[in-house]
């Protein structure tokens, strides 16, 4: 980090878990965050007004544990590709359980 923004940049840590907590803690003290608030938030419910706190300027830095912490539910997200996916995946021509008016349109060859 910029020896210059050390100690400078708010962070908010969120965990889900407490088991989390020193870790996070241990990231920003590496990183020179200073942490103003600890979020624990087991049910997942204050993520999204967390998010616009952080949009808003509230803080600088928002630091979990890992993706994981964050509720699978919420739109908009970023997702990380941690596997190699080798091949798409396979696409029957038609799908029985779904209605014809619902189906993806098919190509023809």
């Amino acid at each position: 980090m910029d020896e210059d923004l050390r100690g400078q940049l708010r962070a908010i840590i969120y965990v889900r878990t407490m088991d989390h907590l020193t870790w996070c803690a241990r990231w920003c003290e590496h990183r020179g965050y200073r942490i103003t608030e600890v979020i624990h938030d087991p049910p997942g419910e204050v993520y999204l007004d967390l998010r616009a706190r952080a949009l808003a300027g509230d803080t600088d830095v928002v630091v979990l544990r890992s993706f994981a912490e964050v509720p699978e539910w919420r739109l908009p997200r970023i997702e990380e590709a941690r596997e190699f996916v080798a091949e798409p995946p396979v696409q029957t021509d038609v799908d029985e359980d779904v209605p014809p008016n619902r189906r993806r349109p098919q190509l023809l060859r």
